[in-house]
């Protein structure tokens, strides 16, 4: 019991310090750099989650400033892609809010409010872009997140143009790099599940 616990710990504070969390998410990141052709029909957005408040959480925020940028910078359609996985209230509707609110004309707006993970966010965007006669998208998420999201969008058939933003890799270390924090082991334990999410829509659609 002793050894188990000590191996536990150890997980743990590794799990909790910049140079592990850089290890485990740099990968994931490294995946699709910041496209310079944007020639698309729409711009999508997927989000992460939001809270009980009418409230994104960071990742969903970070995402929507990412499509709003490119909204203002190339004025295509928005789809925001998100539903109720982690609150009462859909994510998509929020972020629909908020875009009205920073001065997105609202027919510009199309929403999936009914996702619950990434595969659903790409069946339901898929059904949006058919209807709309969107052919090429450009996909906004956290780049740490792009990969599956990619091979995801693409299994459902979409000519996807991959624009990662919320980077999560830090470039610099100091004494404090080495202390654990609840904020690099969350990020560490989404790299995880990511890995672990990839290799899993693998099997199950390329097997």
């Amino acid at each position: 019991m002793f050894y188990l616990s000590l191996f536990c710990a150890v997980v743990l504070y590794l799990a909790s310090i910049s140079p592990v969390k850089n290890m485990l998410v740099s990968p994931l990141e490294q995946s699709y750099k910041i496209p310079k052709n944007l020639h698309a029909n729409a711009i999508v957005v997927l989000g992460a989650g939001s809270y009980n408040k009418n409230t994104l959480d960071g990742d969903s925020l970070n995402r929507l400033v990412g499509g709003y940028i490119l909204y203002k910078k190339l004025h295509l359609p928005i789809i925001f892609s998100g539903g109720y996985a982690t609150s009462t209230r859909s994510t998509a509707n929020i972020a629909k809010k908020i875009l009205e609110q920073m001065g997105v004309n609202s027919k510009d707006i199309f929403i999936d409010n009914k996702s619950f993970d990434t595969n659903q966010n790409a069946i339901y965007t898929a059904k949006i872009c058919r209807k709309q006669n969107f052919r090429k998208i450009i996909l906004v998420t956290s780049a740490y997140h792009m990969k599956r999201a990619v091979m995801l969008f693409k299994k459902h058939n979409l000519d996807v143009i991959p624009y990662p933003v919320d980077f999560k890799e830090s470039h610099s270390y100091n004494f404090y790099s080495y202390l654990p924090t609840l904020g690099n082991l969350v990020i560490s334990t989404e790299a995880l599940r990511e890995y672990l999410g990839y290799l899993y829509y693998k099997l199950i659609f390329f097997l």
